[in-house]
C-alpha cells in the first residue's frame, strides 16, 4: 500500500477504486482513495467517498471528522452539516486534531467562544490548548488563558504553544 501510493498515487487510486467497486462494503479502500484525493489537494473528490463510508458505517469517526473538516473549509454555507459531522466524530473518539480542532475553528469563525472553552476543558495537547487560549482571550478572560497555559506547561514543560501564549499574555499585562 504505502510503496504503491508513494511511487504511483494514480495507479494506487485506480486500484482502490476497483476494490471499492468489487466490494460494496469495503471501507478500507474508500478511506485510502479519499486520503489520496486529500493528499493531492482535491477534497471535492474525497467528499463522496466519505459520504459512501458513512452510508456503510455511520459510526466511522475518521470519515465523520474528515468530511466535517472538508465541509468546514469549503464555506460557511456548510457550517451546520460540518459542525454535525465534527461533533459526531469527536463523540465517536476521533483524534482531536482531526475532529476537535476543526470544530473549534468553525465555532471561532461563528464567534462561539464560550462553546470552545467548554469543549476544550482539560485537554493539554498543543492544537487544543491553542484553540482554548484564543477563545479565552477573545472572551477577555486573560487570567483564564494564563491558567490554561500554566496547566499545559505543568503537564508538558516543552509545550511551545503554551509558552508562546503565556509570554504574549504577560507582555499584555505590562
Amino acid at each position: 500500500d504505502t510503496l504503491a501510493r508513494r511511487a504511483r498515487p494514480k495507479g494506487a487510486l485506480i486500484a482502490y477504486t476497483r476494490a471499492a467497486r468489487r466490494d460494496p462494503i469495503d471501507v478500507r479502500a474508500r478511506h485510502a482513495a479519499a486520503e489520496l484525493h486529500r493528499e493531492a489537494d482535491d477534497p471535492a473528490a474525497a467528499k463522496p467517498l466519505y459520504h459512501a463510508i458513512l452510508a456503510i458505517n455511520p459510526h466511522d469517526p475518521d470519515a465523520c471528522a474528515r468530511l466535517g473538516a472538508i465541509l468546514a473549509e469549503e464555506s460557511m454555507a456548510h457550517a451546520v452539516p460540518a459542525e454535525g459531522y465534527l461533533r459526531r466524530a469527536h463523540h465517536l473518539g476521533a483524534e482531536r486534531r482531526e475532529a476537535l480542532v476543526p470544530l473549534c475553528r468553525l465555532l471561532a469563525a461563528q464567534e462561539r467562544d464560550p462553546e470552545i472553552v467548554q469543549l476544550t476543558e482539560g485537554y493539554t495537547d498543543a492544537p487544543t490548548v491553542d484553540q482554548r487560549l484564543h477563545a479565552q482571550a477573545a472572551l477577555g478572560d486573560l487570567d483564564g488563558a494564563a491558567n490554561t497555559a500554566c496547566a499545559a506547561l505543568r503537564s508538558n514543560p516543552h509545550h511551545p504553544v503554551a509558552w508562546y501564549n503565556l509570554a504574549a499574555l504577560r507582555r499584555h499585562d505590562r
